[in-house]
């Protein structure tokens, strides 16, 4: 179809106009062809899900395999997903105790002499052990009767799969 367009410029105008309108056309399906390889990544790169949204379906896939009335499920609201770190699980050990203790005051000392311990082990305290996300819905219960509950699910590091249900 070029070479035709180009027999036909070719007659009725110069060379010079015609190797303007030939550098003009290769130029733009340069062009052409840069954007149809960017618009194709940038379309591959939106299908793949972030880590959130393959938290949500882990979840939603584990809810119809356990719940005893699936088609009751509904959702209340997601957490934002969180990482599991060995802190942010003494955080909570720690404070839970303390409390329990009502030593509150000595929450900053007891986490501070974890995380000097943990490190002298050569463990990075603040590693990824995985990512957590609460889920809380209504469902029916064993005995028809609908029910409000929140769970945390537990991920592993590369969200594949659901490690641990609180």
């Amino acid at each position: 179809m070029l070479r035709v367009f180009c027999c036909v410029v070719w007659r009725f105008a110069d060379a010079k106009l015609v190797h303007s309108l030939i550098s003009y056309i290769a130029m733009k399906s340069k062009f052409l062809k840069v954007a149809a390889v960017t618009a194709g990544v940038l379309m591959l790169a939106a299908c793949s899900k972030s880590p959130e949204q393959k938290a949500q379906a882990m979840i939603e896939d584990y809810m119809q395999a356990h719940l005893n009335d699936p088609a009751s499920f509904e959702l209340v609201k997601y957490s934002n997903l969180g990482k599991r770190t060995p802190m942010e699980r003494a955080f909570v050990q720690i404070t839970n105790e303390c409390i329990a203790q009502h030593m509150s005051d000595s929450i900053d000392v007891f986490l501070a002499r974890f995380k000097e311990n943990y490190s002298s082990k050569g463990k990075d305290p603040y590693e990824i052990l995985g990512w957590e996300m609460s889920c809380k819905y209504r469902a029916n219960n064993a005995y028809g009767a609908k029910i409000l509950k929140e769970e945390t699910f537990v991920f592993n590091p590369e969200m594949t799969e659901i490690l641990v249900v609180e």
